[in-house]
């Protein structure tokens, strides 16, 4: 474990408990060997604003947004509303897609063109990557293909966001980001047939290590500037090519995952699959299991092919305390009425690193050593403000009733409470601003308000 300090805390924080795992990696994709996997339960389009916020740093240019826009009417996909949502938090987006190779509306340009208007992908650019031909990507270290042929509009982009539906799959067990971006985005002519051998030629480790082929083309097109992000919600066993006919989901919500890292987030999708409680994931794990699309429970086919491109030398997680400790400031940060201010979050880092260090003496686990941070000094910090919000909105209940002062006076009155509330919570005040804030209102009152010479004098 690494040492604690400003510099490598996590500053952005996550939304709820959170970042999931780390994993060493080869440092093609990852800084300092590891791989963080960010996760929140806010299924919602705020969740996925918010938790692309800490993975989105490399993404620029014009932006493929690559996503399983579904069959006809498919019941599971992505809800549109909420990618409609989602994008205005990117600079110029387009939604990309591929052809398919199974029989579907989809099969081409003109029917899947009208399939995305009956599920509602209306709200932006779509671009179906391979209705003007396809381009062979190198597999560069590849054992089944020297180069593979994608949707050739993939070449207009510069960067690359993987949204994906994680859910089950007949041919691959499940489906996150890697089939996304691989079987996705393979044109449907060409490609689609070559990762499938033919018309579903390819099954079981050798299907998934084509697949692994797949994804490294497309990762390596792009970059760093590709990033993922796997929501676990609606998890059929069936994926969403299967349209109205993928069976009922049986396994329920989870949240939202996110990574730089493509490995790292499916892995521990499915490890989230395999530990949930009440063995509440069994029937996706049993399409996980089948056909050896997993060699053993715990671990992923596709991996031990992955790790020969990317070196991988220990699979495992573990909590991070950093980035918990940064979740904790970014809740009391974002509280009602301004939260926590730096002179107290200082303070609270503070007190944690000591609780860090005395615990690492008596050689306690990380679990324990968060769970008392959590317990001894994150809840009573939460506890305490909330008791002193309650009073502060009474106080401005109360003075919203009075009559014995002016719209004016109670305004200035409440703005003394607010900062009195803000300082005591450890925020710098900056008395200029506020001084300001004062004038304005003087200026702006019914019939011109006050003039310069008395404002002059006031401040």
């Amino acid at each position: 474990m690494a040492d604690i300090s400003r510099r490598n805390i996590l500053k952005a924080g996550l939304i709820t408990p959170a970042v999931l795992s780390s994993i060493t990696v080869d440092d093609l994709f990852a800084q300092e060997n590891t791989s963080t996997v960010y996760m929140t339960k806010d299924l919602s389009p705020e969740g996925l604003k918010r938790i692309y916020s800490y993975i989105n740093k490399e993404i620029t240019g014009k932006v493929a947004v690559k996503l399983h826009t579904g069959e006809p009417h498919g019941p599971n996909i992505i809800p549109p509303v909420w990618v409609k949502d989602f994008l205005t938090v990117i600079k110029n987006p387009t939604i990309v897609e591929c052809n398919v190779l199974y029989p579907s509306p989809r099969q081409n340009t003109k029917g899947h063109l009208e399939t995305l208007k009956t599920n509602g992908w209306t709200f932006a650019p779509v671009d179906i990557m391979d209705a003007d031909g396809e381009v062979n990507l190198p597999v560069k270290g590849g054992k089944h293909f020297k180069n593979i042929a994608f949707g050739k509009n993939i070449l207009n982009y510069n960067s690359m966001v993987v949204l994906t539906h994680f859910k089950g799959h007949a041919m691959g067990g499940f489906g996150g980001s890697l089939k996304n971006i691989s079987i996705g985005c393979a044109s449907g002519k060409t490609g689609k047939s070559q990762l499938h051998e033919g018309m579903w030629g390819a099954t079981g480790k050798k299907f998934m290590e084509n697949m692994v082929e797949g994804g490294k083309a497309v990762i390596d097109h792009f970059g760093k500037k590709i990033v993922f992000i796997n929501v676990m919600r609606n998890m059929s066993i069936d994926c969403d090519c299967a349209g109205t006919s993928a069976a009922k989901p049986t396994v329920p919500d989870y949240g939202i995952l996110a990574s730089t890292d493509i490995l790292a987030l499916d892995k521990a999708c499915v490890d989230i699959i395999y530990n949930m409680e009440h063995n509440a994931g069994k029937d996706l794990i049993e399409r996980i299991k089948s056909n050896n699309k997993l060699l053993e429970a715990d671990k992923i086919a596709l991996i031990d092919y992955w790790i020969s491109f990317y070196k991988t030398e220990k699979l495992g997680f573990k909590l991070d305390i950093n980035s918990e400790i940064s979740l904790m400031i970014k809740e009391l940060k974002e509280l009602e009425y301004g939260g926590y201010g730096d002179r107290e979050l200082n303070r609270f880092e503070e007190i944690c690193l000591k609780e860090y260090v005395n615990y690492c003496k008596n050689n306690n686990d990380i679990e324990n050593i968060i769970q008392s941070i959590k317990t001894n000094i994150f809840n009573p910090m939460l506890i305490r403000y909330r008791s002193e919000l309650e009073i502060l909105k009474k106080k401005l209940a109360l003075l919203n009733l009075t009559n014995e002062l002016s719209n004016l006076e109670k305004k200035l009155k409440e703005e003394e409470f607010i900062i009195d509330f803000n300082e005591k919570h450890g925020h710098k005040i900056d008395l200029s601003s506020q001084l300001l804030s004062m004038k304005k209102g003087l200026q702006e009152l019914r019939y011109g308000g006050y003039g310069e010479a008395a404002i002059d004098k006031f401040i």
